[in-house]
C-alpha cells in the first residue's frame, strides 16, 4: 500500500513565492489545509517530518501539476490518496483534510490506515 499526498499548489519558484505571501498576509483565506498542517513558512513542521522518516508507510508527495501529469487524474485539492494493487481510492478529501485541527490528527489518521 501507498498514500499519495497532493497539495493543493503548483511545483516551481513562482507558486513556492505565491504560496509563502499568502499564508502571510491573509492565511484564512489560504487554499491548501494540507499545506498549512504540515508545513509553516519555513518548511516542514518538524513533528511531520520526523513521522514521515520513522514510518513504515510507503508515502509519496505531490504538487497538482507534478500529479496529473503521472497519474491523468483529476482530483479536487488537497486530497489524500490510498493506492493498493494499482487501484486508487481517496483516502481524506478535501472537506475532511479542513476538519483536521493539528497535525497530530493527520497523523493518528494516516498511522490508522496502516493498521
Amino acid at each position: 500500500m501507498e498514500i499519495i499526498f497532493v497539495y493543493n499548489a503548483n511545483s516551481g519558484i513562482k507558486a513556492a513565492v505565491i504560496d509563502y505571501f499568502h499564508k502571510i498576509i491573509y492565511p484564512p483565506t489560504y487554499p491548501c489545509h494540507l499545506c498549512a498542517l504540515t508545513h509553516s513558512n519555513l518548511g516542514q513542521r518538524k513533528v511531520w517530518k520526523d513521522f514521515v522518516k520513522k514510518s513504515d508507510i510507503k508515502m509519496r508527495f505531490y504538487h497538482i501539476d507534478d500529479f496529473e501529469e503521472k497519474y491523468k487524474l483529476k482530483k479536487e485539492y488537497p486530497v489524500i490518496l490510498k493506492k493498493e494493487d494499482q487501484q486508487i481510492s481517496t483516502f481524506l478529501n478535501k472537506t475532511q483534510l479542513n476538519k483536521l485541527k493539528r497535525i497530530e490528527d493527520l497523523i493518528d489518521k494516516v498511522e490508522k490506515l496502516s493498521l
